[in-house]
């Protein structure tokens, strides 16, 4: 009975996240839009917007463009498609914001930030971000990939002030730069604000394991996919680390690795801490992101800074491939999964990921990044910039400073509340 549930489990998720799967649901969506549009207009727009959202062609989504665009045009309008959302304002203050820079008045406009969507949608219903527009660049940290969506395109049109989203992914990137808005993409994200004293090489530290995942243990992270290449390559003995937060769906891993005969292989661990998650990065040889479709994925490059490097899957939407390369890891295809992990299992100690990173997209170089994107905007438009942004960094959720006295005190965000 195992055995049918866990072939029956990888036959279910090898459909529901194929590239095929997902273009055939987006094209359904769309056309189910038309005759919608007759009766609620609503209804139809937020079907038409599901189905670029969930696209990942990118001839698809070019033949959706021009519709969204007309769409985004009335920011009231697109308000009203935002879901009902849950967000206490404390909840700004305390993780979903984090102000860059400070106002100085109507010569010099302060910066903030805002992460994950739920807040984007919060945010708009709890203050007058018309009016905050007029005294702060305002930078959107979106949670997951697939920009067509409410939570982000309300933000269109409103006043004359760009808004930068930040945009790893680069059908999201084109996406925000053809709908011809105030809405300004920039190519990094997530995955930029990693704090490097957190996640660091363990002097002396043994490899334990030949691969790691740490992420919650949920479908659309595809551990099954390391187990089934893990039981092509037996003969090799590798070992692999599984690590989450959540309790998701261990038990159908589980079996999964039972049925296909890899169950000593695979160590499963739940609820560690930062330090102890940078240990067990520092234990292995290779870490993996099988996902076909996320965010900009931060544990990656948690690994990467502690100079382990990543194996990620070439169809990944989400992540910049950019960042895979010659000194940092690995693209493949899943067919090439199983020697890959035998190839980088023997000569991991090749690759310099921590030091690319530290050179090309620490928080440090990606404040820099920000900071001459919105300086010469401000510039433009003849502003005046005498400060620089202050370094953050993500970590658990939310958005914290690094610099001495980069505590901000975000009660500013009172005086705009609705």
């Amino acid at each position: 009975m195992q055995s049918l549930k866990s072939i029956l489990y990888m036959m279910k998720i090898d459909l529901a996240y194929s590239g095929r799967f997902r273009l055939a649901l987006s094209c359904g969506l769309a056309a189910a839009s038309f005759p919608i549009r007759v009766f609620s207009r609503r209804r139809a727009d937020v079907l038409l917007m599901k189905a670029h959202h969930y696209s990942d062609s990118a001839t698809f989504q070019k033949l959706l463009n021009p519709l969204i665009k007309k769409r985004i045009q009335d920011t009231d309008y697109v308000r009203s498609l935002l879901p009902a959302v849950d967000v206490k304002r404390e909840a700004f203050k305390s993780k979903y914001a984090f102000l860059a820079k400070p106002s100085r008045g109507p010569g010099e406009k302060g910066v903030f930030f805002l992460m994950y969507s739920v807040s984007f949608n919060a945010f708009l219903k709890q203050y007058d971000v018309e009016r905050i527009l007029r005294d702060y660049y305002l930078v959107l940290e979106p949670d997951w990939a697939g920009y067509c969506k409410p939570e982000i395109l309300a933000y269109a049109h409103i006043g004359q002030s760009p808004v930068i989203v930040q945009s790893t992914e680069p059908l999201d990137f084109n996406f925000i730069g053809e709908m011809g808005s105030n809405l300004v993409p920039v190519d990094f994200g997530a995955s930029d604000w990693l704090d490097s004293n957190i996640f660091f090489p363990i002097p002396g530290a043994t490899k334990k394991y030949d691969c790691v995942m740490v992420c919650d243990w949920y479908n659309y992270k595809r551990h099954y996919i390391l187990l089934r290449a893990l039981s092509k390559i037996k003969q090799h003995g590798l070992k692999a680390v599984l690590v989450s937060n959540a309790t998701g769906i261990v038990d159908t891993l589980k079996g999964i690795a039972c049925y296909l005969g890899v169950e000593d292989n695979v160590t499963f661990l739940q609820k560690l801490s930062a330090e102890q998650v940078n240990v067990i990065y520092n234990e292995s040889k290779v870490n993996l992101l099988l996902s076909y479709k996320e965010g900009s994925n931060k544990t990656l490059f948690e690994g990467m800074l502690a100079n382990t490097p990543a194996i990620l899957i070439r169809g990944n939407v989400g992540v910049n491939k950019k960042y895979i390369n010659n000194q940092t890891g690995e693209l493949v295809d899943e067919e090439e999964l199983p020697g890959a992990l035998v190839s980088l299992s023997r000569d991991y100690a090749k690759f310099r990921p921590r030091e690319w990173m530290l050179s090309n997209i620490s928080c440090l170089r990606t404040t820099e990044k920000l900071n001459n994107v919105i300086k010469s905007i401000a510039l433009r438009n003849g502003e005046e910039w005498t400060e620089d942004l202050r370094i953050k960094v993500n970590e658990d959720g939310k958005m914290r400073g690094i610099q001495l006295g980069a505590v901000t005190d975000h009660d500013f965000l009172d005086q705009y509340a609705r």
